[in-house]
């Protein structure tokens, strides 16, 4: 085995792009059977993702995880930095605030067109479900969320930015990001916009990945915007609270600007403050 690891770690443009090839081609795979099998589309939450499908798609979320887990061990040695999966009180705490603020972002230009009365609800869950349904059908829909996002930053994230670790931040923050965005392209009509919007997602969540080097306040960011977005849709199956209509303050690609400018320089004032700290503790040595 020690001839190919070296070949490998030798060529890490080919490992990624292998590992990213195989990403799409089983996220393709996985929607093309649902949508043969069930004649149902549940990617973007068009359709409600059934009991068969969803435990199929957690699976495979688990077993991407691990496969990349398992690669970058292979690749970078046991001594390499952890890609940060685990969990703990830190972390939890981490990934809350993560959601709190991918949701406060994504939802902000709702919010405001609310309080000028240029957009208003016009449907609610509550209209159609008890109690007990909407706790279950929310609590399932954020679950499918938060390990889809959790298996994106893995795979899609911490995967390239630990491998490249000798390479620039903007490599490491555009290149991954780049990727991302097409891998949405396995079940979605292109649109430079879309496209757009998903790149400077992927940054966004790699500077919060970086902030922290975790998956878990990145995949809080990357979960609370995807839920702030589904809760607001109509998309009962998807999460949705309810249906707001009308017009927001601003576009979505405005409040996704204004996201990577207060995770951008989050990342760059901890990265002056540790370089302070560090600085400061060797001199008082």
């Amino acid at each position: 085995m020690e001839p190919a690891t070296k070949f490998f770690r030798s060529h890490l443009w080919l490992t990624f792009l292998i590992h990213q090839a195989l990403i799409f081609a089983l996220a393709l795979l996985f929607l093309f059977s649902v949508r043969k099998l069930t004649g149902r589309t549940i990617h973007a939450g068009r359709d409600p993702v059934g009991l068969l499908d969803g435990t199929a798609l957690v699976a495979l979320s688990l077993a991407v995880i691990l496969l990349t887990q398992l690669l970058y061990r292979w690749l970078k040695g046991e001594g390499a930095p952890p890609l940060g999966l685990r969990f703990s009180i830190r972390r939890c705490v981490e990934l809350l605030i993560g959601i709190l603020l991918g949701v406060a972002f994504a939802i902000l230009p709702w919010v405001i067109a609310l309080s000028k009365g240029t957009a208003q609800v016009n449907d609610s869950i509550a209209v159609h479900f008890d109690d007990l349904s909407i706790i279950r059908i929310i609590s399932i829909a954020f679950l499918l969320l938060l390990i889809q996002s959790v298996m994106e930053e893995t795979a899609n994230r911490a995967f390239p930015i630990r491998i490249w670790e000798h390479r620039s931040l903007a490599f490491r923050v555009l290149v991954p990001s780049i990727f991302f965005a097409a891998v949405h392209l396995a079940d979605e009509q292109f649109s430079f916009e879309r496209i757009a919007i998903l790149v400077m997602a992927g940054v966004i969540q790699s500077f919060a990945y970086l902030l922290t080097g975790n998956v878990w306040f990145s995949s809080g960011v990357h979960a609370g915007a995807n839920l702030a977005t589904f809760s607001i849709s109509g998309l009962w199956h998807a999460g949705a609270v309810m249906r707001i209509v009308g017009q927001p303050a601003f576009p979505n690609w405005v409040a996704v600007m204004l996201m990577l400018g207060a995770m951008s320089m989050a990342y760059f004032v901890s990265g002056r403050y540790k370089t302070k700290h560090t600085h400061s503790a060797t001199s008082a040595a």
